[in-house]
């Protein structure tokens, strides 16, 4: 990734609209998961806005947070604090924030980790770069993701 994570500011709008891009979009959730978000939410309130990034349309794109995203909707939430990225990402950049996010939660499969792993080391052209982004040895990434 080219540019770090810079939030503008936290807004609330309405969840309609936020629209999850087709990539992740594509993603299986685990529904069992988000209910169980849901009722945290419910109970306790959001902890951790969802991130987004303004559209020219004046909708908003998810970076990372799809799963929260749902369990508000669930909950039937008609409006969402979310955190603004104060510069707009290519795809394959909120690509990356997105699966940096996502690996960090334990319900990722080794599968889904190797396949994350390997987007990344391609996409930041550099496993060492890709390790530090992720927190984690050089040799943790290798192992997760079957490069070399």
């Amino acid at each position: 990734m080219k540019q770090s994570l810079v939030f503008h500011k936290v807004e609330t709008v309405p969840i309609s609209k936020v629209h999850v891009w087709d990539e992740v979009e594509a993603r299986k959730l685990n529904l069992e998961g988000i209910k169980e978000l849901a009722s945290s939410i419910k109970n306790e309130g959001l902890q951790n806005p969802p991130v987004v990034q303004k559209t020219k349309d004046g909708k908003y794109k998810l970076i990372a947070g799809q799963r929260r995203l749902e369990a508000l909707k669930r909950i039937g939430s008609k409006n969402i604090p979310v955190l603004v990225v104060k510069h707009p990402y290519d795809d394959e950049n909120a690509k990356a924030v997105s699966i940096i996010e996502n690996l960090h939660r334990k319900q990722m499969n080794s599968s889904e980790m190797a396949e994350a792993c390997d987007f990344l080391v391609k996409s930041m052209k550099s496993s060492k770069k890709a390790a530090t982004a992720l927190g984690i040895s050089q040799q943790t990434l290798r192992s997760y993701s079957g490069f070399n």
